[in-house]
């Protein structure tokens, strides 16, 4: 839930309306991810732009700031989004439902987070797990489709995600054997 929001503190000293003003009239965009059972970026470039590409990823693995203040601004807009979200009856079914089919599983929420949630939200152990989610590279896979240079690809892949910290080690995932209720 507070994973989100850590983006919304920038990286490498600049704050995200800093990023967004340098990023004027270049198109890349890159979202790190921490989820359930595995972590990673989606992003997207243009041809001419993938070196920003490459050095956003290259940032968010090593440099993500801390930023008190740009978290709470973030848990204010999303819970604002959220209770209108629930407003929605077809989103209520849907919470409702997956709370009912996840009910065994410790792990799950709700799909929507209530005011409660949100106030337990804890910052510094959301960006601490970040931290230890991007801290070793060797189990990433970067995957690159579309228009692409490719001597440009592995230019770009040899400076910014050969250097990434990694130890040579990759995780294996755990099964938690949670599963959702089947049935009527």
């Amino acid at each position: 839930m507070g994973n989100g929001g850590l983006t919304e503190a920038g990286f490498s000293g600049m704050k995200l309306n800093d990023i967004n003003k340098f990023m004027t009239g270049k198109i890349a965009r890159v979202n790190p991810y921490v989820g359930g059972t595995q972590e990673g970026f989606r992003g997207s470039t243009t041809p001419k732009d993938l070196e920003y590409l490459f050095q956003m990823v290259y940032a968010y693995f090593t440099d993500l700031n801390m930023d008190n203040e740009a978290f709470e601004s973030y848990k204010i807009k999303q819970n604002g989004f959220m209770a209108n979200m629930k407003a929605m009856p077809t989103m209520h079914f849907q919470n409702e439902l997956y709370t009912y089919l996840n009910q065994d599983n410790p792990r799950f929420k709700g799909i929507l987070p209530d005011d409660a949630a949100w106030e337990k939200t804890d910052y510094e152990l959301a960006y601490k797990k970040f931290k230890e989610r991007f801290a070793n590279a060797a189990d990433f896979h970067f995957y690159f489709v579309g228009n692409i240079d490719e001597q440009k690809l592995e230019e770009f892949a040899n400076l910014y995600l050969a250097s990434l910290p990694s130890n040579g080690t990759a995780e294996k995932a755990v099964d938690l054997g949670y599963r959702m209720k089947k049935g009527i």
